[in-house]
Formats: C-alpha cells, sequence, structure tokens
C-alpha cells in the first residue's frame, strides 16, 4: 500500500513539473488606456410619439443599448440636454422641471435596455436628446473621485467623443 501511494506521489510530481513547457511568447500587444477601456458614449433622440403611457402621471421610453452587460456591476449614468436651449450642455439624471414646472426625468436601466421615465400629468410635447454613459467596474474603480453628476467631468476623464 506504502508502495503504491510512494509511486503515485512521484507520478503527480512528475507529470505537474515536467508535464507543462513554456511556448514561445508572441508580440506585445497595443498598449490600452489607463482604465477606461469598454467605455460607451451613446445619443438617441426621443420623440413625443415614442413615449408610452405607464400609468396616471408616468410616461416611459425603452432605449436598447447592448454595451450594458450587466446591470449589478457596470455604472450607467443618463444625461439630457437642455431641449429649449442654444447650449449643448447636458444635464445628469434624475433632474425636476426640465419640460415643465413640477416634471420629474428619471431612468433605470437592466442589462441591453436603458429605461427613460417623464413624470407629469402629458408626455413631452418636443424631442429631447439622451446621453447614455456605460463604464465598467474597472472604469468606476479606478476614478473614484470624478463628479458623474457633472458630464463635462465625465467626458473630461474618460476621454468621450461626442
Amino acid at each position: 500500500m506504502k508502495k503504491t501511494i510512494l509511486l503515485m506521489v512521484t507520478m503527480i510530481a512528475a507529470i505537474t513539473f515536467n508535464g507543462c513547457k513554456k511556448g514561445d511568447t508572441g508580440p506585445a500587444g497595443t498598449a490600452g488606456t489607463n482604465g477606461v477601456a469598454n467605455i460607451s458614449n451613446s445619443v438617441v433622440t426621443v420623440y413625443p410619439a415614442d413615449w408610452q403611457n405607464i400609468g396616471t402621471g408616468y410616461w416611459g421610453v425603452g432605449i436598447n443599448n447592448s454595451n450594458i452587460v450587466s446591470a449589478t456591476n457596470d455604472a450607467v449614468f443618463g444625461y439630457m440636454q437642455l431641449p429649449t436651449s442654444s447650449v449643448t450642455a447636458f444635464i445628469a439624471l434624475p433632474t425636476s422641471n426640465m419640460l415643465a414646472g413640477g416634471d420629474q426625468v428619471l431612468y433605470s436601466y437592466s442589462a441591453g435596455k436603458f429605461q427613460l421615465y417623464y413624470q407629469y400629468a402629458t408626455a413631452p410635447t418636443t424631442s429631447i436628446q439622451i446621453k447614455m454613459v456605460v463604464i465598467p467596474p474597472a472604469g468606476r474603480l479606478a476614478n473614484p473621485n470624478v463628479n458623474y453628476k457633472n458630464y463635462e467631468e465625465v467626458k473630461k476623464v474618460f476621454n468621450l467623443k461626442d
């Protein structure tokens, strides 16, 4: 019995130390950007006809976004462009009093989907631009001090293109 165990241990050790050999090393890949891989920045226009009544005083629009891979791990931020201004600034969502006094614009997301909500008696009567920024966990962890409510700061830190 002892010989059998000793023989098995010897064989496992021989396989472990001699079974694998290091192969050729391939060429180095291109250098990636620091902490900003796989970040997406999408803009969609939501038209008045896109809104669906989802309850009294609540309107919704579903926006497909394949860049949202994991609803539990990805950080997803929504921004809305001021609809009546020549300024191209984007305001972080949620926000209120944007299209009408007392309204609210909110959002939620799940894998592959960004859901925009508007709380007011009637749906918006003007087109609005919505920007969705999806940041995987590594990007968020590498940049803990970013003010994600400020789109211009997010754009600068993550080198986003409009």
